[in-house]
């Protein structure tokens, strides 16, 4: 809205370094005109002088305000899980936006995957689709495993596993983004 500055609404994370500022809910999105747009790309580049990484959550589907957080993007991660349905949604949301303005800029994500070679069949459907129907070009998909932070009943050893590797899924999705 224009109301405060986005470095007034940052919160900090327990991780040192990590900040973030919460969305509106999705029937809440402001509506999009040039001035609302123009202040927002001011107040990302001010943030892109201050972080490493900007990572927006736009949470799922399309409209005007996250098809312009696409073009202002370097880089956008469709995240989907490792279902038909899953890469049939992230599909439909590349189609919906102006994807002639996202040309190798989009990027599969698919989450709560078993091993790291699920998410390889499915990204490379999904990049063939993208560029036979849309011609543009989807960058090679990345794969975060499942990883509940919650308590569980597994044993310390098996949740330690399943820790590190989440977190050198994490660690990778990180430096492709660099």
């Amino acid at each position: 809205s224009g109301a405060r500055r986005a470095v007034e609404v940052l919160n900090l994370t327990p991780d040192d370094g990590l900040r973030f500022i919460a969305g509106c809910p999705p029937d809440a999105n402001p509506p999009l005109n040039l001035e609302a747009a123009d202040r927002f790309t001011a107040v990302l580049a001010a943030l892109s002088r201050q972080c490493d990484v900007i990572l927006i959550d736009a949470g799922h589907g399309m409209n005007p305000w996250v098809d312009r957080l696409w073009q202002l993007s370097c880089e956008v991660l469709l995240t989907s899980p490792p279902t038909a349905q899953g890469l049939l949604d992230a599909y439909a949301v590349a189609k919906l936006s102006q994807h002639h303005r996202h040309d190798a800029k989009l990027r599969l994500l698919v989450n709560r995957t078993r091993d790291q070679h699920e998410a390889r069949p499915l990204g490379h459907r999904f990049a063939e689709t993208c560029q036979r129907f849309l011609n543009i070009r989807a960058k090679p998909a990345a794969s975060l495993p499942a990883f509940d932070l919650r308590p569980s009943d597994s044993t310390s050893a098996q949740r330690q596993q399943e820790r590190d590797a989440f977190q050198r899924a994490l660690r990778l999705l990180a430096a492709a983004l660099s």
